[in-house]
């Protein structure tokens, strides 16, 4: 049951509105901080560190691979009912990232990254229970408005990385931790630092009407995979077509990915109210194959390079949307504690698809072959939501019920 304000220690409640945006902005300010390796790959952090490029590749991998595994280990062994202490201080630890220009040492980097990936890793399942607790939101939307941190920041934090490594390299990038600093303090100042039993709910309380969650993980693990191979590579593919400039190009095109996507996910959580949220899922799957293909089509010689942010723009409208409404269907379903879903849900999916690209980039360096596997986890995405909208009814038709769609309960 959800509380006027989120639980936290003593007498006076915050205001739940100002929890909900401080939550949704430390979500986007781990997530700006956790954007900036991909799109600095090449030519920025190749010339700065001067190391091959597969050993780049590799690290944005690991990055991914390891804040994401830690999640549901977080959710697997954190047992204390208070964890807002260490909640509050993720915006400003994710943020050192923001030192790599400090260091030419490729050591020193990857250290700099599994620093971040800890913050990153703790914010996300924390955070997102913390989003349910808050009154007055229906669980359908409660994800959008905090998801949407994370596209936003996520976006944001490509273009950034994009545009200061175009014009200024790596000079004076130390200033973007002041940001984290915000975050943190405003963090502290709405109490969320006294955070306490906001992931007490029993899994039968939560779960019990929806699908397996074994389900849902492997839908979410199709959705992730997708858009890491696109972040991962789509700008490199750009430079090697367009050349450096279009390294900007490349960081405009993601933003555009994650902006939209998180400005259509509000719409695609009314639409799984009305629906179901596997039949939702579908649905932006099927309409998100021919955008996807058309930004691939765009990101060839002799092609413009403006027609990719508009493709991907389309294509995050379509795909990026389908993320929380995953989640929402992963905090219903059966099976596991409410953290370990919540751990499993927002990282141990984006840590398969961080071994996903570990594993296809040793395979090869083909940047045009590695983006077009994105139409393949479009498709699995689809198959499975399609069996996920199909079980339930086939499973009442049996018993002779009533099917209920499983985004629409309360």
């Amino acid at each position: 049951m959800k509380t006027d304000a989120l639980p936290v220690a003593g007498d006076e409640a915050p205001s739940p509105r100002g929890q909900l945006a401080a939550l949704t902005l430390g979500h986007f300010m781990v997530d700006f901080y956790g954007g900036f390796l991909a799109p600095l790959q090449k030519p920025t952090l190749l010339i700065h560190y001067a190391v091959p490029i597969a050993w780049l590749t590799a690290l944005v991998a690991i990055s991914g691979f390891w804040c994401n595994l830690l999640q549901p280990l977080f959710g697997a062994f954190v047992r204390s009912a208070s964890t807002g202490r260490w909640l509050v201080f993720c915006p400003l630890a994710s943020a050192v990232t923001a030192c790599m220009g400090l260091t030419h040492s490729y050591a020193a980097l990857v250290g700099l990254v599994l620093v971040s990936g800890v913050a990153i890793a703790f914010y996300h399942p924390e955070g997102m229970l913390a989003a349910h607790a808050v009154r007055g939101v229906r669980d359908s939307l409660a994800m959008p408005i905090f998801g949407s941190g994370g596209f936003l920041g996520w976006s944001a934090g490509m273009k950034v990385a994009a545009w200061w490594g175009t014009h200024k390299g790596l000079d004076d990038f130390w200033w973007l931790l002041v940001p984290g600093v915000v975050s943190t303090a405003l963090l502290l100042y709405f109490r969320l630092g006294r955070l306490e039993g906001h992931a007490d709910e029993p899994p039968a309380e939560t779960g019990a009407a929806g699908p397996h969650f074994a389900l849902i993980l492997v839908l979410g693990c199709f959705l992730t995979t997708t858009h890491t191979f696109y972040s991962a590579f789509i700008t490199r593919e750009l430079v090697d077509t367009f050349g450096a400039p279009a390294q900007d190009t490349g960081g405009t095109a993601l933003f555009a990915f994650g902006l939209f996507g998180a400005m259509a996910s509000y719409g695609w959580a009314a639409v799984s109210d009305r629906i179901g949220g596997a039949a939702t899922i579908l649905l932006g799957q099927l309409l998100g194959i021919g955008a996807y293909w058309m930004v691939l089509q765009s990101a060839v010689p002799g092609a413009s390079p403006d027609a990719v942010v508009v493709w991907s723009l389309v294509a995050g409208v379509a795909l990026w949307g389908s993320f929380p409404v995953m989640l929402t269907m992963g905090r219903r379903a059966r099976g596991l504690t409410p953290r370990l879903r919540a751990g499993l849900s927002m990282g141990g999916t984006w840590g398969f698809a961080g071994l996903a690209l570990l594993v296809s980039s040793r395979i090869t360096d083909e940047e045009a072959l590695l983006l077009r596997t994105g139409l393949v986890t479009i498709g699995g995405a689809a198959v499975v939501a399609l069996a996920i909208a199909l079980a339930p009814a086939r499973a009442n038709r049996d018993n002779g019920q009533v099917s209920i769609p499983d985004g629409a309960k309360s």
